[in-house]
C-alpha cells in the first residue's frame, strides 16, 4: 500500500510534505541561503534523502498496520512526526564531501 493512500493524502500534498521535511532537516546543518540551495539540489542528497523516506514509509506501514482503521488525520499527523526523524539522521559524511566553503 502507497504510504500516500494509507495516510489519506493527495500525492501532491505528499511530495510538498517530503520537500518541506528535507529543506528543515537541512537547515540544522548550513548557516545560508546559499548552501541551504546547493544542499537540497545535490544529487547524493537527494538520493540520500529518498531511501531513508522509502526505509522509512516501509518502517512506518509495518508499525501502524494495526491502526488503520483509526481516522486519516491522525495518521498523517502521526507521519508528519516519524518523517522528523530524518533530522536526526541526516548524511553527514555526503555534506562534508560537498564544497560549501566559498558560499555565503
Amino acid at each position: 500500500m502507497k504510504i500516500q493512500k494509507f495516510i489519506g493524502i493527495s500525492e501532491q500534498d505528499y511530495q510538498v510534505l517530503l520537500l518541506n521535511t528535507l529543506v528543515l532537516c537541512l537547515q540544522n546543518v548550513t548557516n545560508s541561503k546559499p548552501k541551504l540551495q546547493l544542499l537540497i539540489t545535490n544529487q547524493s542528497i537527494i538520493n540520500w534523502f529518498v531511501t531513508e523516506v522509502k526505509s522509512l514509509n516501509n518502517t512506518y506501514l509495518q508499525s501502524t498496520k494495526p491502526f488503520e482503521n483509526i481516522d486519516k488525520k491522525s495518521l498523517a499527523n502521526n507521519y508528519k512526526g516519524y518523517l522528523m526523524q530524518l533530522g536526526n539522521n541526516y548524511p553527514s559524511a555526503l555534506i562534508k564531501k560537498i564544497n560549501l566553503n566559498n558560499l555565503e
